[in-house]
């Protein structure tokens, strides 16, 4: 979410100094970032500049590599994020590109240690990790691991600040509501949240309750 608020107030700020055309890319990317795409309307906007892409192909663009390389910068430089505004600001994707490869390299690490180190539960069809990453990275890893088997039930846990653990649930299929799975994994929680949609869905948690959070989940 926070990537996604970012490259649209990069949209926002610079559109308000620039000509549109000069960042049209950004807006494209930022589209992809946040889903719009999938709006007919913003579908059209999207294909005057990119006419090659289609709701079939969008995932393996150019533009879609972009959105990947900056939301990686975000992550990487989450302490100084002026320090991603000035890059892309400046059109220095060169430092971008460096930075996405360390984050990739990093997601692709914590997918695999999710496959061997998950537990997975098989009465109700979910696999639960629980672990810290280099770098803040609950969202993507989950995405990547719940594209293996659409049906089953994927949750990422992680330490955030303040003793807090950040978590993700993902079910691609949509037949189990993970919006629902998640509210009900905060039931009862001191200071918890949860949100989402169908087949996407996270939250946050002290971490003295993550056994209370899969207690109530598993229920």
């Amino acid at each position: 979410m926070k990537q996604m608020i970012v490259l649209l107030l990069f949209c926002i700020i610079w559109l308000s100094y620039v000509n549109l055309t000069k960042l049209n890319w950004l807006v494209c990317a930022t589209m992809i970032a946040e889903w719009s795409f999938n709006s007919p309307e913003n579908l059209k906007f999207l294909q005057k500049s990119y006419p090659e892409i289609t709701l079939a192909n969008i995932g393996a663009s150019e533009l879609k590599n972009i959105s990947d390389e900056i939301g990686s910068a975000l992550v990487y430089y989450g302490n100084d994020l002026m320090k991603v505004y000035d890059l892309v600001k400046e059109g220095d994707l060169t430092e971008i590109k460096k930075v996405h490869k360390i984050i990739d390299a990093e997601i692709m690490k914590s997918v695999s240690r999710y496959n061997k180190e998950a537990e997975f539960y098989p009465e109700k069809n979910l696999y639960f990790g629980y672990f810290n990453p280099k770098f803040h990275l609950v969202s993507p890893i989950s995405t990547i691991v719940s594209r293996q088997d659409s049906n089953k039930i994927y949750i990422f846990a992680s330490d955030t600040e303040n003793n807090m653990i950040k978590i993700s649930a993902r079910n691609q299929s949509g037949k189990e509501d993970v919006n629902l799975l998640m509210k009900k994994g905060i039931n009862g929680l001191i200071g918890a949240i949860a949100g989402g949609h169908q087949k996407a869905a996270a939250g946050s948690i002290r971490k003295q309750d993550l056994n209370k959070f899969k207690e109530n989940i598993l229920r």
